[in-house]
This record gives structure tokens, sequence and C-alpha cells, in this order.
């Protein structure tokens, strides 16, 4: 029995002779007493950080601690942590490769476990200036906006769900569904899982490879520190070796799939993998280096990111002032019509704070992984030998009572009293390390977590489960390398807002590519789905469609001045000087102002009445060319192009109502300045398309710069040829005295009465021309094709005519009163076919409820117009063309009657809706007394096609071809000319 202790007992010796040896020659820091062969390792408790912490308070900040007979240095001040990785950087810079950290590494040949020297210098500079670069990281921007949002989505699609009421949400499983998809498509540009949350077989294989790697690397602790015991662990060394194996055979896959890929493409991707095979020549990376440093980031960004934010979850709902703060500055700078993204932290100060108050109160790695010294240094008056290691405790120097007050304490604001760097340049705060070893991903990490603690702040209202006090939650730690919660947070997450239902957006892009391109008859389907009230994003921004009556009145009456402001897209902004205008500024003072302009100067019976000349003259001009055209044997079969007659009609009547001018003659010449006016028209309309997906999508925009540019000349271009005309009005009224009744003349003359800018003239002016160039020709187009393919309606219209105009006189719009059917016509046109079916968003000003449901501020409403006059709950027969019901019951369509609402309503109704009434009342009158409307030869009526054109007014995808058959004396087809 003796002889077994005879070995054991030379140990023992050997391990004391050394023991007096190290302090007989070295000055060492204290610190517990070491056993012989294990040293302090098994007095050593579970959370070692704490455990140290502990040791410090007994021994000084800078203590000795033994793993077997390996000295290790722990230091937890920021005195000793400045002296550690700033005045001995160098010094202390090597690292201590356990087995398993050799294996990982190939001995040092990734970034992490690698010694300080040439290999480490010229990896750290890949890092640095190639990998981890500010235009690199913005590059990859969207992918991480892209994995938080899907995190909210995931969130609020869980939190709906009854059965987690009570018991809450297990909250790392969605921070961890974050980490890994990010940390992935960064470094692989892949999406292992797919929109539903499954992961593929090769994703499958990744996390299996990641969870096996930590599991190896702790089943073989205790045979690092005490290397004769390594025998025992025959199994797991051969285990570390196939591990390695299979992980660097999948990585190597991955990177033969992207050299592919480049190879076809001949592009350069911005994933870490493409920059590392591209950069493999210039910085004569080895393929052991490409890999190490693809499992570096890996192994350093998977976990650590989540760990901070559960942490900083739950000390945020330990404490609610502090949530609440956040989400106050969180509403006032990014309100309710947007998701905050990464571009908006410099407006966040606060969440900011919260972010370093969670890294301060909960390091991912409370441990900085051990620095090993490449020669002997004294660090705090102690000899730290050659080849120890020095552990820097982040989590102590973070609780320093010395250098924070009231260190455990969560408390965000001392950031906005004293601002700390955290990214290695303040020794008091030190989540990524410094010197160096400091971490290359820093701002990463910050840049993540930061937006992940914001996304789930903005989003949610975070309480304890049911049962659960705040103070109850338990903020002790799980034993590790990083410090997982031991009691993983639950918590139960209540949207702030009760938003409507809908189609799931995507992440990013919202719903922008499931709307079909008749955006009205999409959102119609979807109200079929969802119900007469839902939400589509565009992009990040929320967007209310009401489709019934009710909600319209909600909307339009109930709510209207919460709902009165306007969306401005940057088009509509630059064409309306930012809300200078009345159609696209907000309601306010301005609005008021120039909606009183309108309402009781412009648009006034007086007025319209005054102008009524001009209107009659056009309609008959149009009668005359018709009349030229249908007696033309090449028109008799193929028919007229109706929209052609309309849109002259259209274009003449309101350049003559807004400026007094006729820019076509006679003969139907367009002037000079008339191409010139109607080429901008045509160019402001499609510009405002172009910019459309930037609008939604705001970091597009840099793609747009020379349409940006191209808006800014228009707009300038524009304005020029409204001040000519101006002033052509000008001098004219300066030369005669008198003051003409046109719009411009009328607008010059009030201008300072109402003290209104020149902007807003030049906005009025071109409002008119927006609102009224082609909606009147829009709408009679579609009549006429309801009409013929409804020869009863179109004859009983006729035969009205006749009896109350008869063949001696044309109509005017006097006689409208004695012609009920005809003004029923026109009813019924613009119920089937309002001229714009989706009306122009209102935008939210106020948090406000429509139909139960939550509509944040800044959020956009829109009334389908086109749906609610399809109500069946509110018409009999919707589709049928069949104006007798309006003679069955009369309904108002200036916004009084929320059945019908192709002008609006409320408080931003059209001004000029009486005159929209009368143009198209006027037109179709006209067309149906002086001619017969047939479909062209060998069409038949029912053939015509009703279909629209995808666009924010509707016109025809078919445009109308008919027959026109003169039915009147020839003397009743000249034009009556009214010289205006």
């Amino acid at each position: 029995m003796a002889l077994p202790l005879i070995p054991i007992s030379l140990l023992i010796v050997i391990f004391l002779a050394y023991k007096l040896y190290q302090h007989l020659r070295f000055k060492l820091p204290p610190g517990p007493r070491p056993w012989p062969i294990v040293g302090n390792l098994y007095d050593i408790k579970p959370v070692r950080f704490r455990c140290f912490a502990e040791w410090a308070q007994a021994y000084g900040p800078i203590i000795s601690v033994w793993f077997g007979s390996t000295l290790n240095v722990i230091v937890s001040s920021t005195e000793l942590a400045k002296e550690v990785l700033k005045e001995n950087d160098q010094q202390l810079a090597d690292r201590h490769r356990s087995r398993s950290a050799a294996k990982f590494s190939r001995d040092g040949q990734d970034l992490i476990w690698a010694d300080y020297g040439p290999h480490y210098v010229k990896v750290r500079k890949v890092c640095t200036l190639e990998l981890f670069t500010p235009k690199r990281l913005e590059s990859l921007r969207p992918i991480r906006e892209d994995e938080v949002t899907a995190m909210v989505e995931s969130i609020y699609k869980d939190c709906n769900n009854p059965e987690n009421n009570s018991k809450g949400l297990l909250v790392k499983k969605y921070l961890g569904t974050v980490a890994f998809n990010n940390i992935t498509r960064l470094a692989f540009g892949k999406r292992f899982e797919n929109a539903e949350g499954v992961v593929d077989e090769q994703g499958l294989e990744f996390k299996a490879i990641v969870a096996n790697g930590s599991k190896l690397g702790g089943s073989l602790a205790m045979a690092e520190h005490i290397p004769w015991l390594r025998w025992m662990f025959p199994l797991e060394e051969e285990a570390l070796t196939k591990h390695v194996a299979k992980r660097d055979k999948l990585a190597r896959a991955i990177m033969e799939e992207h050299t592919q890929a480049r190879n076809k493409s001949g592009g350069v991707k911005q994933h870490f993998v493409d920059a590392l095979l591209t950069l493999q020549e210039k910085y004569d990376l080895s393929e052991d280096t490409i890999i190490g440093l693809l499992w570096d980031m890996i192994t350093a960004g998977m976990d650590t990111t989540a760990i901070s934010v559960e942490w900083g979850m739950a000390e945020l709902i330990k404490n609610p002032r502090v949530q609440q703060k956040a989400q106050e500055e969180l509403d006032r700078v990014i309100g309710f019509e947007h998701v905050m993204t990464e571009a908006d932290f410099s407006n966040l100060p606060y969440l900011q704070c919260v972010a370093k108050e969670a890294l301060r109160l909960h390091p991912p790695t409370p441990l900085m992984l051990p620095h090993r010294a490449n020669a002997n240094v004294k660090v705090g008056g102690y000899d730290i030998p050659k080849g120890s290691n020095v552990h820097v405790n982040v989590w102590a120097v973070a609780r320093d009572p010395e250098m924070w007050k009231n260190p455990t304490e969560f408390r965000p604001e001392r950031f906005l009293e004293e601002d700390v760097d955290m990214k290695g340049h303040d020794f008091r705060l030190l989540p990524f390390g410094a010197g160096r070893r400091v971490c290359p991903g820093a701002q990463l990490g910050i840049n993540l977590v930061t937006s992940m603690l914001g996304h789930l702040l903005h989003h949610f209202v975070w309480t304890p489960p049911e049962g659960v006090k705040a103070e109850e939650i338990d903020l002790s730690e799980n034993p590790g390398l990083v410090t997982y919660m031991r009691t993983p947070l639950q918590a139960i997450a209540s949207p702030r807002f009760k938003l409507p239902p809908g189609p799931r957006p995507w992440p990013i892009v919202g719903n922008l590519y499931d709307i079909k391109p008749v955006r009205f008859r999409c959102f119609a389907e979807w109200a079929q789905a969802y119900g007469p009230i839902i939400s589509v994003w565009f992009g990040s921004t929320l967007n209310v469609i009401v489709s019934s009556t009710e909600l319209a009145k909600e909307v339009l009456k109930e709510n209207d001045q919460q709902l009165a402001d306007r969306h401005r897209s940057r088009s509509a902004a630059k064409f309306s000087r930012d809300g200078q205008d009345l159609i696209w500024a907000d309601y306010g003072p301005h609005y008021v102002k120039v909606r009183k302009v309108c309402t009781l100067e412009l648009f006034t019976p007086k007025r319209l009445e005054s102008l009524r000349p001009i209107r009659e003259d056009e309609v008959t001009a149009m009668v005359e060319s018709i009349y030229k055209d249908c007696n033309n044997p090449e028109n008799n079969s193929k028919g007229l192009l109706v929209k052609k007659y309309l849109g002259t009609v259209a274009f003449n009547n309101i350049t003559r109502l807004a400026f007094g001018k006729r820019f076509v003659n006679a003969e139907g010449v367009v002037d000079e300045q008339g191409l010139e006016f109607k080429a901008i028209v045509a160019n402001g309309s499609k510009l405002g398309g172009s910019l459309a997906m930037a609008e939604h999508i705001p970091w597009l925009r840099w793609m747009f710069p020379l349409e940006e540019e191209a808006l800014t000349k228009h707009v300038a271009k524009r304005d020029k040829l409204a001040r000519a005309i101006m002033e052509e009005h000008t001098q004219a009224r300066n030369k005669s005295g008198g003051v003409k009744q046109h719009f411009v003349d009328a607008l010059l003359t009030l201008q300072e009465k109402y003290d209104l800018s020149e902007d807003t003239i030049i906005g009025l002016l071109w409002d008119m021309i927006t609102a009224g160039m082609d909606t009147t020709a829009i709408s009679v187009e579609w009549g006429m094709a309801e009409l013929i393919k409804n020869p009863r309606v179109q004859q009983k219209a006729q035969e009205e005519l006749d009896r109350v105009i008869g063949f001696e006189h044309v109509m005017t719009e006097a006689d409208f009163s004695n012609l009920p059917y005809l003004q029923c016509v026109a009813k019924e046109a613009l119920r089937l076919h309002p001229p714009t079916p989706l009306m122009l968003p209102h935008r939210a000003n106020a948090n406000v409820k429509v139909g139960g449901y939550d509509i944040p501020k800044g959020s956009n409403v829109h009334v389908n117009v086109w749906a609610v006059a399809r109500d069946p709950e509110m018409w009999k027969n919707p589709t049928e063309f069949r104006p007798e019901r309006f003679l069955e019951e009369d309904v108002d369509m200036k916004g009084h009657d929320f059945r019908l609402l192709p002008f609006g309503a409320g408080r931003r109704v059209c001004p000029g809706a009486q005159l929209g009434i009368n143009l198209v009342t006027s037109m179709l009158g006209h067309l149906l007394h002086h001619f017969v409307w047939t479909p062209p030869e060998g069409v038949k009526a029912e053939e015509i096609d009703l279909s629209e054109n995808p666009g924010l007014v509707t016109y025809m995808r078919t445009p109308l071809q008919a027959i026109a058959s003169p039915r009147l004396p020839s003397h009743l087809y000249k034009r009556v000319a009214a010289d205006m």
C-alpha cells in the first residue's frame, strides 16, 4: 500500500519546492492559499468572476490564483486594468491556449487565440482595415435591421397567442434567433432559417457544431490545469479532433459555394467570407487563418449580443421607470410612423445610455480572456512572471465603488452626466476589452445591442409573468465563460398599440412586394380576408386602409382633426415647397388660411358662375371636334379614341380657369408655352413615381441621386413657368386696371389680404392643375364606357335630354336642375369609378382609435373610396351600373354622405367638388345629347374592358374606342366660343 504513495508524495514535494522558489524569486500578488497539485481549483466557486471579486475584497485588487501549477493573476480595479491593458500591454499581449483552443485555432492561426507577433498584427490589420470598417458595417446594416425587425414580428405574433397571456415569452429564444441569423448572414451570407423559423439541414449542422464545441471545451477543463490527468480523457481528445474536422469541412463547403458564386457573377459581395477570400492573396492568408477568423466571429458574436440584451431587458423590467423613460424618448424621436434604424442612434442618447448600463452591470464575458505574459513584468507593485496568465475582472471593475456612484444600481442617467467610452479608451468600462487585444467588432456589438433593445422597447411594454413581482426576477448567473442568466428571462410583451390586422409584412420592405399593381382592388381583397380595417406596411411605415362606410365616417368626421395632417413624399415635399400649398399642407394655421382662400374666394358660386362661359366654350369645342372626326370615313368602323377629346377639354378648361390662357388654338395646335406646360405635368408624374421605392426604404435613397437632382430641376422649371404667367397677368392688370375672374388674377389680388407668399400662390395654382387635369376626363371616360355597355341607360338619358333641351338648343349648366337622370348618371359613374379610388393619405397627428384599433401618431390612413362605394351592406347590387338608385334615394357626394366620397369629406374635402361635378355632368350631357355611342365594329358591348391601369388615378387599362353617331341638326355642333 505504501508504494503508490511514493509518486504522489514526490509530486507534492516538487510542487512545494516550486512554490517556495517562486516566492523567493518573485514578489507575487497575495491570494488564497493554494493546495498541492490542484492549486485553488477546488476553492473557486462556480461563478468565477464573483468569487474573484470576493477574494479581491479580502486580499486586494490584484490577487494570485493557482489553476493547478499555473499562476493566474486577477485584477479588479480601474487603475490596475490600465496597467495591464495600456502600460504593460505589449508584454501581456500573448494568449494562453488550452488544448481545445489550440485545436479550434490550428494552434493560433486565427485572431482570438494567436500570440502577439507578426501573424497577429497581420490578421488584426485585416479585421480593422478591411472587415470591420464603417463602410462595410454600413453596407451590411440592412441584414442587421432585417433580423431585428423579424424578431419584432415573431414576438408580436407570439404575444397575441392566448397561451402566452400569463406565463409570458422566453425572451432568449427570440434574441438567440437574431444572434444566430445575424452572425451567419454577416459571416457566410447565409440565412439558415426560413421566414417560418424552420432551420435547414446545413443550419442544423452548424448549430450542432457550435453547441458541441462549447461542450468539448468544457469537458477538458480539469485536464488543462493538471497535465498528468490528460490520460483520463482519450475519448474527449479524439472527439475534439473529429469536431474540428467536421467544423472546418462545413466552412470549406460554404467558402467553395462563395468562390463559385463570385466566379459566376464576377461581383464581390460584402459578407465576411467573400471579403476574406478576396483578400487572401493581398494579405497572404492561409485557408486555416480564413477558417479561424470566420469561426472567431461566430464564437465571439453568436451568444454575446443575445446575452447582453437579455440582461438589459431583465433590468428594464425590474426598473419600469427606466423602461418608460426610454420609450418616451423613442416616441419623441421616432414616433409611430417609422421603426427605429441605426441611423437614429445619434438622436437617442438615453437609449445609448441604457445599452451602456446593461453592458456595465452585465458584461457578456465578465472575465476577460487571459493575457499571457511574454516577459517578466510588474503590475501594482507585484511581479508577474513570464508565462503567467493575467485576467481583468471586467465585472468587478465596472462595479468599483471608488469609480461608480451606487455601482449596483441600474441607472442609465450616469452616462448622461458623464460620457464614458466603452471601446477600450476608458478603463472603467471594458465590455469589449482594450489595448492590442481589444475586440475589433466592438462597434458592431454596440450597434446590435442598442438596436435590439431599441426595437424591443419601441414596440412593446415589458412586464413580469403573472404572479411574479418585478423585484423577484432572478439576476443570478450561470457559471461559464459567458454569463447566461441562471433563470432564463420570462416576460409578458404587450404591443404598445393594438394595430389592425393585415397581411404579414416582410422585413425591410413590409408588404410592398405583396401589393398587386391595382392597389385599391388588392386592398379590397385583403379587407375580405382581414376585415374592413387593415394594416399594410410600406417599408417600415404603417398604412391603415379602411373600406367601409362606418369606418370612413370615423376617419373623416369623428376623428377628422386628429387625422387631418398629410404625409408628404420627397416629391410631394418638393412640389409643395414642404406643404406651402393646400393639398400637401399639414392641418394648422397655414392650411386653415389657404382653405379659407379657396372656399371664400376661389370656388364660390359667384366665381364659378362667372367662369361658366369658359367651361361651356370648351365642351362645345369638344362636340365640334368629335363631329368633324366622326364624319371622317376612316373612323366609321374603328371608332374614336374618346380620351383624346376628353383630355383636350380638361387641359384647356383647367389652364383657362387657372391661368386665363388657352394653349390650344381653334385648329387643335398647342403653342410653345402649352407644350412646355404639358411636358412639365408629364415629367412631374414620372419623377414622383421613380422615387416611390426610396420613399418607403430610406436607406435606398443613395441609389437615386440623379432623380433627386432631376426633381429639383423640374420644380425650378415648373415654378419659372408659373412666375412668367403670373408676371403677364400682373402687367395686364396694371395696364387695364381691371380684375379678371381667373384664379391667378384672384390670387394675386388676394395676396396682400391673406398674406400669401409667392410659394403658396404657385402651390395653389399647381394644386388646381394636378387635381383637375385628369380627374374629370377619367370620370367621363369611365361613364361613357358604362353607357356604351348599358345602352338602356344611354337611351333613357337621351330621352330626358330630348324632352328638356329638345333639338333646337344645346345644353348649358343652367339646365342641370331639370335633368335629374343625367345627374344620376354622373353620380353612378363617380360611384363605380372614382378618379382617385384611394383617398390621398391622411396622417395621424395624435394617437387615435378607429374601429377599436389603435392608429399611432404618424401613421397614414387611406380611405378606399372604391371599396366603400361598392359595399354590399350599403348598396343593392353594388357592381351594377344603375343610375336609378339615386332617384330612389338622394345621396350627397360632396362629403356629407359617407357612402359616396369621390371628393373626400371633412376638413380635407376637395374645395373644387362642385366645379368637378359640373364639368363631369356637362361633358356627359353634351356627349349624350349630340351623339349615339356604340362599340367599334366587331366588338360587343359586353366585351368592353373595364379593368384599370395602376396609379394614383384610375385610367382605363384599354382606352375607350367608340363610334359616335350624330343625332342633332348640324348647326348645333358649332363651338360656342367665349373670349375670356
